[in-house]
């Protein structure tokens, strides 16, 4: 039997995933929360998330972990933390070992972090207030909170 022609491809919806840092860090793709398990992922995914983009160092991941103490195995350990957050957010984020330490690239659609919106409608907010438009700056700041 062959292909069946003139019908519409499956349509996938997309879950988005939910980052945040503002209280607990947490994270929820649609509905369901990620389980992200105890404080040290937790540490790792807000640490590369609040790099933006740019690597955060070995050194500085130890220091958030285990501060002046860290056990022997914090190399193992660091690696074992970055792959669980990179298996736990799924396909789009990714989580790459970059010399001195790791970075997250997050994709364009499908993610919300919390604080990034807080901060953009803050920014807007603040903007409107400086231009004169006060009603547009209430509803910004509020949006934000």
């Amino acid at each position: 039997m062959g292909p069946v022609t003139g019908a519409a491809p499956a349509v996938i919806p997309v879950e988005t995933l939910h980052l945040n840092l503002l209280g607990p860090v947490e994270a929820q793709r649609g509905d369901a929360p990620v389980k992200l398990g105890g404080p040290k992922p937790r540490t790792v995914l807000a640490a590369l998330i609040l790099a933006r983009g740019r690597v955060i160092s070995d050194t500085r991941l130890t220091a958030l972990l285990w501060g002046d103490h860290p056990p022997a195995t914090c190399p193992a350990q660091l690696h074992t933390y970055a792959s669980r957050v990179r298996h736990l957010l799924g396909p789009g984020v990714a989580v790459e070992r970059r010399r001195p330490g790791y970075l997250i690239r997050l994709p364009e659609q499908g993610v919300r972090v919390d604080l990034l919106e807080f901060q953009e409608r803050a920014a807007r907010g603040a903007q409107a207030l400086a231009a004169g438009d006060p009603a547009t700056a209430a509803g910004e700041l509020r949006r934000a909170l």
